[in-house]
């Protein structure tokens, strides 16, 4: 009974520290979370010579999600689907992990965070970067300005401003905390490449 109970103890444990955004690192692979890289979008079925892309830009992706769920307590990191049906990473953290509430600027572990992203990402320049604040608030003007400060650091850190393709903030969607979500999605160029095998 008492092995049985301490079971119980530790299963309790770790369901509640899955709980949040920041409580630790998650990785939910997009395999996982959908059903597999081949032919998960009509886009590509048919000819499968020029169906590599879901599955070869979705094993960049799964390496890239592995290292920073690896590295980060605060990141919450997702392979999950873009519109084009590719797979895309996506690491949303809690706002204060990111941005201090006291100056505006990104805190010191805020850096921490983002210069690891950066040096990681450094190795593949044909990516779209997406900024996205979620809030519970009607008035989305300081999670905006975060979303700026964010964008800002990560062109000061070697991220082209012309791969920063959206940023907005959004309220709602179940949203229990102010947070900030960056997404990696492969460009056409990206796609074109892994079609033909040279990714």
């Amino acid at each position: 009974m008492r092995y049985l109970l301490l079971i119980l103890a530790a299963s309790l444990t770790l369901s509640l520290t899955g709980c949040g955004v920041a409580s630790r690192s998650h990785y939910d692979p997009y395999y996982n979370n959908q059903t597999d890289y081949r032919g998960s979008s009509s886009q590509y079925n048919g000819n499968r010579s020029k169906n590599l892309a879901p599955r070869v830009i979705g094993e960049y992706m799964d390496a890239k999600a592995a290292a920073i769920a690896g590295h980060s307590r605060d990141a919450d990191v997702r392979v999950v689907t873009d519109r084009k049906g590719i797979p895309a990473l996506q690491i949303t953290y809690n706002a204060s992990a990111l941005v201090s509430s006291f100056n505006g600027t990104i805190s010191n572990r805020g850096e921490r965070e983002l210069d690891y992203i950066c040096r990681l990402m450094s190795d593949e320049k044909h990516t779209d970067v997406s900024i996205v604040a979620g809030t519970r608030s009607s008035d989305r003007s300081n999670v905006l300005a975060g979303v700026n400060i964010i964008k800002n650091y990560l062109v000061k850190r070697g991220i082209a401003k012309s791969r920063i393709v959206e940023t907005d903030a959004v309220r709602g969607g179940g949203v229990l905390t102010d947070t900030y979500t960056i997404t990696f999605m492969a460009d056409n160029n990206m796609v074109r490449r892994a079609n033909n095998g040279a990714l």
